[in-house]
């Protein structure tokens, strides 16, 4: 995806499950980081009932609400490095 910028999206009011542990993925491109993601009310688990994780790549944004598993764009160095989240509830 080096040449499509990802800018503005919302993910509102999702529940479910993950056949992954990683529930969430950014993974977006260094020539044109994703910005602006907004995560609001996301409840996710892997299929079996453990807790699942989300992977960010050069990925911004912010959450709000309940969201699981936590966002990983809200911990620092997200833009240069590739950082994951796990979330237990």
């Amino acid at each position: 995806t080096t040449n499509v910028k990802v800018n503005g999206v919302t993910f509102s009011n999702i529940n479910g499950t993950s056949a992954t542990i990683e529930a969430i993925r950014f993974t977006c491109s260094d020539s044109f980081p994703c910005q602006n993601l907004y995560l609001e009310d996301i409840q996710l688990k892997q299929a079996l009932g453990e807790p699942a994780e989300a992977f960010c790549w050069n990925a911004s944004g912010r959450s709000s609400g309940s969201v699981c598993p936590s966002p990983c764009f809200d911990m620092p160095f997200i833009s240069t490095f590739g950082t994951s989240a796990r979330h237990s509830s």
